[in-house]
């Protein structure tokens, strides 16, 4: 199962419903900032796709090592990726 979100105004994913079965999520140009209790929701996750977003917080970076069958993951474009 899979779900892709474009171009909506989105703080978090908490107020998704139940996402147990997601194998893959893209959130794009959502407005997105963080990733909070992702994995409790999506424990199945291998693709994550947040790219365009608002996440600046390396914690939400830190929080996907909680997943354990994540593979692959997009936070470009994001400014948790922006160094100076």
């Amino acid at each position: 199962m899979s779900s892709c979100f474009v171009d909506k105004d989105l703080k978090d994913v908490s107020a998704f419903p139940d996402l147990f079965q997601m194998t893959k999520f893209v959130m794009r140009d959502v407005g997105l900032i963080r990733t909070t209790d992702l994995h409790f929701k999506m424990p199945l996750l291998e693709i994550l796709g947040l790219q365009d977003n608002r996440i600046y917080e390396v914690e939400a970076v830190d929080d996907l090592a909680n997943f354990t069958s994540l593979v692959e993951v997009n936070f470009s474009k994001n400014p948790v990726t922006v160094h100076s």
